[in-house]
């Protein structure tokens, strides 16, 4: 059996009572309705906005390559010697900013051209290869990095070991290291 729920008798009086209550209530929400969206101008009006004074404040965004936030990632971790642009700023040359990182050995000149020249574990212990050399990420010659001073750059990446080497700068010949140059010129 289903349970029955009791039937309510409204005697006609009450019945009118129920039916003038509900109206009653309908007809107040209506009056509220229409006077607070009447008065709701004016009185935010007399208000006025709240004085709020805040405190001036600058934004700087510099937007940082993709490239720029791998030479600060790798240089985080030290796995080669790195020259930021505060290093590259005391510098007088390029020639001089290789000089001051203690495995580089420099040989040439600035008028005749130079080459950077790594320690190479597979000629022993006093031998001497030819760094590949990388210019914003992309194989150059000795001869390009002539015409850039050091004020012209954001970082000098060098690694020694070809095993240390980053994966997309492994280089092809040899077991040399590899000499990353950064200009401002990346975008």
């Amino acid at each position: 059996m289903s349970p029955q729920t009791p039937s309510v008798q409204l005697t006609p009086g009450r019945r009118w009572a129920v039916t003038a209550g509900l109206l009653l209530c309908l007809f107040l929400a209506a009056l509220e309705a229409t006077v607070v969206s009447t008065a709701m101008p004016t009185v935010v009006a007399s208000l006025g906005p709240l004085p709020v004074t805040l405190q001036a404040i600058q934004v700087v965004a510099a937007r940082r390559s993709r490239v720029m936030q791998e030479f600060e990632e790798r240089r985080r971790l030290g796995a080669g010697d790195v020259l930021t642009v505060e290093n590259l700023a005391r510098a007088a040359s390029v020639r001089a900013a290789l000089i001051s990182i203690p495995s580089v050995t420099v040989v040439g000149s600035p008028a005749t051209g130079y080459r950077i020249y790594l320690p190479s574990p597979s000629l022993g212990e006093r031998g001497l290869c030819v760094a590949a050399l990388y210019i914003d990420g992309l194989r150059a010659e000795y001869d390009e990095l002539q015409a850039f001073r050091a004020q012209d750059l954001v970082g000098i990446e060098v690694y020694v070991r070809a095993s240390t080497v980053p994966a997309r700068f492994q280089p092809f010949e040899g077991g040399c290291g590899v000499v990353l140059v950064w200009t401002k010129y990346l975008r």
